[in-house]
């Protein structure tokens, strides 16, 4: 073990002893896992590790299906223009995922601290110091986790409103919308306990609903019911774009669905042998998302008809659910599962968002730190902290073009998304030359390392190829989601050269 990484587990400062206490009174009471452990040396495990590899395995699959699976395989499509390369989109999104895990799980056996992307950006750009890892957290707290809520918020409104009636204008849906984001934060704000409880309950409707629409259209695909299949692989490969703008753009969206394969790394403290059980874990989680996605697609083109994935937008699923269930069941009761299920992935969100700002104001990066670091008294939760969440994503919700606010979200979010990566996986990169002697109990192979760069700098060139967008320049999403990143070079000329760089960033949902 190198000297930095002695130094690293032995010293905390008074700043970030008053994180953690904090954390911990705001967490343990509430018996909310605390993935900001301490690091025992001697007995090689964080001192409060208590998560095995199963429990490690459900936390990547719960907080990998969100809404995207529900959503984006009809706009995927759209971009491609071919129901063959709609799937190999699909098939090596799961493996960018599992090049990705592997990647990361390199760098959370070598750094065992919990904080993902800011742990492993502190040690391997350590100069200016901080920049880097405040510019990676800045981004997540101002652009991508707001962003992400704002996005999967919508799904939930549209699924919801489909149940009441098949067309509702883009206003109605973003009230909707507010409201139902303002419900997740006040429960926040006073229980806890019970937002937990509800994550956790939609968790299961999640799973049960993606079981659903894989079992019913390997039914339907093998003539096992009355119900005629779309015919879409007749012509496998016809129709497929020329434009390398719609195949990033296509990625983008698969991605963000897949999108939640390296929240593992950011509870890492908790887990228990790291070492042996983080790749267990991660790689088993990945590959069942990744079986349940490609089959989830699979279901998709063998049941609706072409024009119907691509006209259908958003609403993918319940048109699926149209043609298998009937009218009733599949524009009036099913809707409502996966309105709940994106529920369930804003819930997660916002609870975990709240832990990054709050544990950001306690390490000083934030304007106004004193205010959103604060406790509320009575119920004893960041109040402010999930104020300046919901200020952010409100925004976000209401900011975008009519009618193309999920695209323009996905786009937008995705951007600093993969930049952070990328510049993870090169610092990767760089430790085996600038710390060859750093412990690595699993070492990927590097080429795996080149080609997830690879990918994650095409993601970055090619959204500002022009693509045909009818309601906002194609250029608009990145810049937005570039114009975050930057932010965090004056933010941390103001704010975030005092911040102490073991400040840990907290896990969240998708």
């Amino acid at each position: 073990m190198e000297a930095w990484q002695r130094e690293t587990y032995a010293r905390r400062d008074s700043q970030v002893k008053s994180v953690h206490s904090a954390r911990e009174s705001w967490y343990d009471d509430k018996h909310v896992p605390v993935a900001t452990a301490d690091f025992d040396e001697e007995a090689g495990a964080p001192a409060a590790a208590q998560m095995g590899w199963f429990s490690g395995m459900c936390l990547v699959v719960g907080l990998m299906i969100g809404g995207g699976i529900f959503s984006t395989p009809g706009k995927v499509l759209s971009d491609v223009g071919s129901p063959g390369i709609a799937l190999l989109c699909w098939a090596f999104g799961g493996f960018v995922a599992f090049c990705g895990t592997f990647c990361y799980i390199e760098l959370g056996t070598a750094i065992p601290k919990s904080g993902g992307e800011q742990a492993y950006l502190c040690v391997s750009y350590p100069k200016p110091v901080g920049l880097v890892s405040f510019m990676f957290c800045w981004a997540m707290i101002m652009c991508a986790r707001p962003g992400a809520s704002a996005a999967d918020i919508t799904i939930f409104a549209k699924y919801l409103l489909l149940a009441h009636s098949p067309t509702s204008s883009i206003w109605t849906e973003r009230i909707v919308g507010l409201i139902s984001l303002t419900g997740i934060t006040v429960l926040n704000m006073v229980s806890l306990r019970w937002a937990i409880r509800i994550h956790d309950g939609l968790t299961v409707v999640k799973m049960g609903i993606l079981a659903l629409i894989t079992l019913s259209g390997v039914a339907v695909a093998s003539g096992m019911t009355s119900i005629p299949q779309a015919g879409n692989f007749a012509n496998t490969w016809g129709g497929a774009a020329t434009s390398g703008g719609a195949y990033a753009t296509a990625l983008f969206r698969v991605l963000w669905s897949f999108d939640g394969w390296n929240n593992l790394n950011y509870a890492v403290g908790e887990l228990k042998d790291p070492s042996k059980n983080l790749p267990k874990a991660a790689g088993m989680g990945v590959a069942i998302v990744t079986g349940l996605y490609l089959l989830a697609n699979v279901a998709y083109l063998a049941v609706v008809p072409l024009d119907q994935l691509i006209s259908g937008g958003e609403l993918v699923a319940s048109n699926f659910f149209i043609i298998v269930f009937g009218e009733f069941m599949g524009q009036r009761v099913l809707p409502l599962f996966i309105a709940l299920a994106a529920f369930g992935a804003v819930c997660a969100m916002v609870f975990s968002a709240a832990r990054v700002v709050y544990a950001a104001a306690q390490a000083g990066m934030l304007p106004f730190s004193g205010w959103l670091a604060t406790l509320n008294p009575r119920f004893q939760t960041p109040i402010n902290a999930l104020l300046l969440n919901y200020a952010l994503t409100v925004f976000l919700l209401l900011a975008p073009p009519p009618g193309a606010a999920f695209d323009f979200l996905v786009g937008m979010v995705g951007y600093p998304t993969w930049f952070f990566y990328a510049l993870c996986i090169i610092g990767l990169i760089l430790m085996r030359k600038t710390h060859p002697d750093l412990h690595r109990p699993f070492r990927v192979f590097l080429p795996v390392a080149f080609f997830f760069v690879l990918v994650a700098i095409f993601l970055c060139t090619f959204p500002f190829y022009p693509t045909p967008s009818p309601d906002y320049p194609y250029w608009a999403p990145p810049t937005m989601g570039l114009l975050f990143i930057l932010s965090g070079i004056p933010a941390w000329h103001f704010w975030g050269r005092g911040m102490d760089p073991d400040f840990e960033f907290e896990a969240g949902g998708h």
